[in-house]
Parts: structure tokens; sequence; C-alpha cells
């Protein structure tokens, strides 16, 4: 009978033989009863969950530097991405708006001064809608709009009792006084709708008084200011509003909630395979909250939205608000580190 060959337990093709006696039998010293390869495999996994442990474990770069540094430097970020993907946009709608205010500054002027010669010709004419009220408060509307600057420097002055000086912060009361302005547009957006409605229905059973003569023919001057002007007071609101916000702000915004993307983002999976996720055993008791800069929240455990830290990095985020960044790039907020790896 031929001698069986011996092998060695977890060896592999290729491996050499173990050195064979004259009577056939092998050595016992060169039979390898351990199998080397799931030892290799084991030592690497529990390398893995080694390095998994100690990525969780160590402290997030972030608190290396305050959090106002954090937000401020993810700030300055958010204008460099923006800037980069919709510079051009934000540029024509800058100049696009400027015009539009130009004009519809210059609009209300002639607007204000049609409708005070029309109110004196024709203003006394009954007819079935209160077109002549609507026009007398348009009129103090547009006064008062022409005489903001001059008012504001009364009101600051002599109401507010707040002299503005470069750099200083205003205080809450002029803050609220200059957050009415936003709300008196408004009201005056609400005017131009009711003017707009008196218009539509002059003439009709729907009128205020169909008892009356119907204002197209019983003051048709004063009729066509006020359809024009109400018009145009609608038309020119969604421009009031981009230019009360801007256009910037409104980016940021939208950023912020995921609605916008760029040829620069991250891979759908890559936030999967660059972050993991964080619990409060993970973090141990840090000095103060931890933050998310994105949102500039402050993250405390336990926390209805998912908390993960970066791979590469160790920053620490809001899962969605990590997600909505990616969106629009694939660097990290903090320290451009690439994540969008997909090994």
């Amino acid at each position: 009978m031929p001698a069986v060959e011996p092998f060695r337990v977890g060896s592999c093709p290729g491996d050499d033989a173990p050195e064979v006696d004259a009577d056939g039998t092998a050595d016992p010293s060169d039979i390898v009863v351990r199998d080397e390869n799931n030892e290799n495999e084991e030592g690497q996994e529990e390398d893995e969950e080694a390095r998994e442990q100690q990525l969780r474990r160590r402290p997030s770069v972030t608190s290396q530097m305050s959090r106002e540094d954090a937000a401020e430097m993810v700030r300055q970020r958010e204008e460099e991405v923006l800037s980069a993907a919709f510079g051009c946009f934000i540029g024509w709608s800058m100049c696009f708006a400027l015009t539009v205010m130009v004009l519809a500054l210059i609009a209300r002027k002639a607007f204000l001064i049609w409708m005070i010669v029309e109110v004196i010709r024709e203003g006394y004419n009954e007819c079935d809608v209160p077109i002549r009220l609507w026009a007398d408060i348009m009129i103090g509307v547009g006064v008062y709009g022409s005489l903001q600057l001059l008012l504001n420097k009364f009101i600051y002055k002599h109401i507010l009792r707040w002299t503005p000086e470069p750099g200083a912060q205003p205080p809450r009361r002029v803050v609220l006084y200059n957050h009415f302005h936003m709300f008196f547009g408004f009201l005056v957006f609400l005017l131009c709708g009711l003017g707009w409605y008196f218009i539509e229905v002059s003439g009709t059973s729907n009128s205020w008084d169909p008892e009356l003569p119907s204002c197209r023919s019983e003051a048709p001057g004063l009729f066509q200011v006020v359809q024009i002007r109400a018009m145009f007071g609608v038309i020119s609101m969604p421009f009031v509003i981009s230019s009360y916000f801007g256009v910037r702000q409104v980016l940021h915004w939208m950023m912020r909630r995921g609605m916008l993307h760029t040829n620069k983002a991250a891979p759908p999976e890559a936030l999967e395979k660059n972050t993991t996720a964080i619990t409060e055993s993970d973090q141990g008791t840090p000095d103060e909250p931890l933050q998310c800069s994105i949102c500039i929240e402050d993250i405390t455990f336990p926390c209805e939205e998912v908390v993960v830290q970066t791979k590469a990095c160790d920053h620490i985020f809001h899962k969605a608000c990590l997600q909505n960044w990616l969106n629009v790039d694939r660097s990290c907020p903090l320290c451009r580190e690439d994540l969008a790896q997909m090994q």
C-alpha cells in the first residue's frame, strides 16, 4: 500500500509538505494542529473591533475648539460652498432684485402722486365700493414710506432712546421695531389684495352697496389707479420678501433643510460608510454639552435625533444635518476631510 502523504491542519495548496521519514511517517513536530488562517481572521476582527471602540471613545476634535468657533467655521464653510455652487445665480439675483427695487421705488412715488390727483378730482363721487377710503389709507402708507428715514431717526432717538453706534448691537426694543417693518410690508400686501377685491366686485351684485353706481363709471380715474396700484402691490410682494431676507439667507435656509443639491454632493451611501452612530455611553461625561455645529443645537442624550461621528476626523453632528450638508458638498463642514469615501 502506498504511503499517505501527511498534511497540516489549516495548510493551503502550495505550502511546503512536512518532512517524511523512511518508513513513510511524518515528524510529529512538523504537524501543525492549529488553524492559522482562522486565527488570522479572528485577529483581524479583534483589531477592527478595537479600532471601532477607540474611534467611539476618542474625544471629538470639536472639543478642542470653542463651540462658537466651530459654529462660525461652519457658517464660513456654508458661505464658501454656496458661493461656489450658486455664485452666478446669487450675483444675477442681486442685480435683478436691485433693479426691481429701484423701479418699484419710482413706481410707488408715481402711484402716490397719481392717486392724490385722482382723489382730489373724483374722490367725492359716491360709488358701490369704498375705493376712496382705500386710496386714503394707501396715501398715508406712501407718505410714511417717503418719510421713513426721517421718522426712524426721530423714533430711535426720542421714543426708543437709542443712538446707533458703529459695532454696537441694538437693544431688543429696536430689533422688534425693525421687525415691525416686515409686518408693515405684509399689511400693505393685504391692503393691495383688498383693493384688488374691490375692483373685481365693483358693478356686481357682490359689491358693498349695489344700489350705488359702479366705481368704474362713476370715478373712472380713481378706479384705474386703484386697480393698477393693487395689482402692482400683490405682484411685487415676493421681491419685497426676498429683499428683506436676502437671497443668501434663503439659500442657507434651504441648504439646512436638504432642499439643495449640487454636482459636488457625496454619494447617497457615503453617510453610512463614513460615520458611526454614537450614544451617551460612547462619549462618557464631556466637560460641556456636545453641539452639532451645523444647526448650532446642543446634543443631549437621550436624543430624539440620530447622532453620528465621522470616522475620518471624529467630528459629531446630527445625522440629518450632516446628510443635508452632504447633499451640497462632500467634505466635512469643519475640517474639509473627504466624507465620500466608498471603500
